[in-house]
């Protein structure tokens, strides 16, 4: 998170309504040495009335933290007791709601039910896994 001054690793993070969170996220590729640096602002909307959290994770993980299994079996045998059977159209509708899997992205999440308040992504030239949260305080 940026302090005013320098960017520093912050558990939590603080601003105002219609105030710009600045992050920098730090990763390292698998396939190469060294890091690549992503630099992302959040708007605050003005109307947030609610802390929350920010959740900055690679596209492979999927919108909700995980890749969702779906299965096509009629019992649901092959992919656990709570998989039913699923239409050919929902996979895809699922499919293209998800960010592609060489996408980091950054959510601004408020309120008890996480609602996305702000979403900034950034495409890298590889498949981005992993995630981290900060937690988000709201100044009034």
């Amino acid at each position: 998170m940026w302090n005013g001054q320098r960017f520093v690793q912050r558990d939590v993070v603080r601003a105002r309504p219609g105030g710009t969170v600045l992050l920098r996220a730090v990763l390292a590729p698998s396939h190469r040495k060294g890091t690549a640096t992503v630099s992302f602002a959040l708007r605050v909307p003005r109307d947030a009335k609610r802390n929350g959290f920010i959740e900055v994770q690679g596209g492979n993980q999927g919108e909700s933290g995980f890749v969702e299994e779906v299965c096509f079996f009629e019992d649901g045998s092959e992919c656990g007791p709570e998989a039913g059977a699923q239409s050919f159209d929902k996979l895809l509708t699922s499919l293209r709601s998800e960010p592609r899997n060489d996408v980091l992205v950054a959510r601004l999440r408020l309120g008890p039910s996480g609602a996305t308040r702000a979403v900034r992504s950034t495409r890298m030239d590889a498949v981005v896994s992993g995630a981290r949260f900060i937690g988000f305080r709201l100044i009034r």
